[in-house]
């Protein structure tokens, strides 16, 4: 059997990362969880995800600040993030978008098509 990706979710609701983490791990992929900022950063250099879910609005360090900590580190900046938040405005998009999200997806999250959605921001590997 091929081997999943490894996602990295960073979200400080714990329902949210219930519902999100559960659903991906249904499909077989392998999951990190970062509550904070600080938690993602550490995650991210350690395990190097395929992929990251990006809370965007969290206490402390929010998740625009996180994503350009990563994309200006040398060993981080080709990791694929992708703003995960429920603000969904055209500015939320073009600034999650500016800051070095290569997507967006809104909360509340379609189970329906959660997994799919997650899986078309993957990069081969």
């Amino acid at each position: 059997m091929m081997s999943k990706a490894t996602i990295l979710i960073v979200e400080d609701n714990e329902m949210n990362m219930d519902i999100a983490s559960r659903l991906l791990e249904r499909e077989g992929y392998c999951i990190l969880k970062a509550v904070n900022g600080g938690m993602a950063i550490e995650l991210v250099q350690k395990k190097k995800p395929h992929l990251v879910l990006m809370d965007m609005q969290m206490p402390e360090i929010d998740g625009f600040a996180v994503t350009k900590i990563l994309k200006e580190n040398q060993d981080t900046r080709t990791i694929p993030i992708v703003a995960f938040t429920a603000f969904a405005m055209d500015d939320d998009r073009k600034n999650a978008l500016g800051c070095g999200c290569i997507g967006v997806i809104t909360k509340p999250i379609d189970v329906s098509s959660f997994a799919q959605t997650v899986k078309s921001f993957l990069p081969p590997f």
